[in-house]
């Protein structure tokens, strides 16, 4: 009787967990029926455009500014209210004129702070959501463009950017915009899209000539496509080409002399004073390729470039998609050469943020092609594989917003703690005194000008802010931690490997 009791028991056990299997796998691919419709592609597109919102507005100007970012809105102010036009063509003042013109507009909307300064770089990062959608769409299908935009509202790199008063957000947009324009353009035959697309690369470059490391995407993907004896789509001809070259002429050319002094501070970099930054800090004399490959890993997500690899392969090879070999391109080739110029000179993982999108797309038509080839049971797999993506990103985005100031140092609090306690006759002195003519005010000392003895024959409280720089070699360093006070920190931790310090010193003179 307990025998049978026993055996009646886990062949119930066995149903139950076979039926509850089941009603899974159902669930699943009743909400991928779902996902078909219209209908829900629409509302599902509405609240990833709401997350993206609300990721880029919230705390937007919580953090303080950054160096660059103070350099951005100092230089947003030197533009001429009545004509802007001068000063966007000389290549001594400006590189990236575009992005000056939305904090000039945005100060003289809002008042100037953090909050509108970044305030467009913000609103068109969400807005670039719809659009990369309907474009994606137009390229893939509905599920890869939702996916695709669903990655990109969450990407911790992409919403760090759009809290910026950088053109990074901006030259991502316009790429991209571009990139997908261009393979629209080309698979249509389409001249009309290839002469938007040369007009927003054209822009691009326009915002930051940074923009030009996709320019190897649109010479080699032609040539690839023949190299691998794809179909060649109606779109490449010389008429089409001529378009977009000529597009892109106009305003490349326009503007070679801002390209020009950016390329060679590739090859140079120097500080305000003119002083080879080689000088400042010994480790800009020669770059390291293998920080910048771990840099862009690190931001990018690493599981989403082993995964988009593998997609890549997949479609290329098995599918023979284009658009796919596309994004390939554009993925790998500007890692690839900038790896190359990190070897000699300091290179910044920022520079590629643009092909993040292509890793996006890459990923989530892999993603949609796995589920195509998977049976009911094994679509759980795959889309437990959907949620590890998501939630990875949701993760670090709660670092970001909880514990990391926004992931940039805190010149803000440093200084304001120095206005707070300093006395009318004191000095100042910074690792970085552009951020203390900004937060505190002018006449505020830069660390490398500054020696022991002019401290000590000032007569003068002095008081010292130093981030990371500080450690560089400066010969005043070793100084200021035997004779001065050491007041307060304004840390940020980012994770083991980085942290922005931020000292404040107080040397008293006896």
């Amino acid at each position: 009787m307990n025998q049978s009791s026993e055996i009646t028991g886990r062949g119930q056990f066995i149903v139950n967990l076979v039926g509850g299997r089941v009603n899974s796998v159902t669930k699943v691919a009743q909400m991928a029926r779902a996902f078909e419709r219209p209908a829900v592609q629409y509302i599902l597109l509405v609240m990833i455009v709401l997350t993206a919102g609300t990721l880029r507005f919230y705390k937007l100007g919580a953090w303080g500014f950054w160096l660059d970012e103070i350099y951005t809105v100092r230089n947003a102010e030197a533009l001429s209210a009545l004509d802007m036009t001068p000063y966007i063509w000389d290549a001594d003042q400006s590189n990236f004129p575009l992005s000056f013109m939305l904090v000039r507009l945005s100060s003289a909307m809002f008042g100037e702070s953090e909050w509108s300064a970044r305030f467009f770089f913000a609103l068109i990062s969400v807005l670039s959501i719809p659009v990369f959608y309907f474009l994606i769409r137009a390229v893939f299908n509905p599920p890869v463009a939702l996916l695709s935009v669903l990655f990109l509202a969450i990407a911790p790199w992409h919403i760090y950017w759009s809290q910026n008063a950088r053109y990074y957000a901006l030259v991502f947009f316009l790429s991209n915009l571009s990139l997908l324009l261009f393979y629209l353009g080309a698979e249509k035959n389409k001249p009309g899209y290839l002469a938007l697309s040369g007009l927003c690369f054209g822009l691009s470059v326009l915002t930051h000539p940074a923009a030009a490391i996709i320019t190897p995407t649109f010479v080699l993907y032609p040539l690839i496509l023949k190299l691998l004896r794809f179909n060649w789509p109606p779109g490449i001809n010389l008429k089409t080409v001529a378009i977009f070259g000529a597009v892109i002429a106009v305003v490349v050319l326009a503007y070679f002399d801002p390209i020009h002094v950016f390329f060679d501070d590739i090859l140079r970099i120097e500080t305000d004073t003119g002083q080879s930054l080689d000088k400042v800090i010994p480790s800009a004399a020669g770059g390291n390729p293998l920080r910048f490959l771990f840099g862009v890993s690190f931001f990018t997500g690493s599981y989403l470039i082993g995964f988009g690899l593998f997609a890549m392969v997949y479609l290329i090879y098995h599918q023979r998609s284009r658009p796919a070999l596309l994004l390939g391109v554009n993925a790998l080739v500007p890692i690839a050469l900038l790896v190359v110029v990190s070897a000699f000179r300091v290179t910044f993982n920022r520079y590629v943020f643009p092909i993040l999108l292509s890793w996006h797309i890459l990923s989530a038509a892999g993603l949609a092609a796995l589920w195509k080839l998977t049976k009911a049971p094994e679509k759980l797999l795959v889309s437990g594989l959907i949620v590890v993506f998501l939630l990875i990103p949701t993760s670090e985005n709660f670092l970001y917003f909880r514990y990391q100031n926004g992931n940039r140092e805190n010149w803000r609090d440093a200084f304001a703690y120095v206005n707070q306690h300093r006395q009318p006759d004191d000095l100042v002195v910074a690792s970085f005194p552009a951020a203390g003519e900004y937060y505190l005010g002018p006449d505020v000392l830069w660390s490398v000008e500054v020696q022991p003895d002019d401290i000590e024959n000032s007569g003068h409280r002095v008081w010292f802010v130093l981030n990371n720089a500080i450690e560089w070699g400066v010969p005043l360093h070793s100084w200021i931690k035997d004779n001065a006070q050491n007041v307060a920190d304004f840390d940020v931790v980012v994770n083991s490997a980085r942290t922005y310090n931020m000292h404040v010193y107080l040397y008293t003179p006896e």
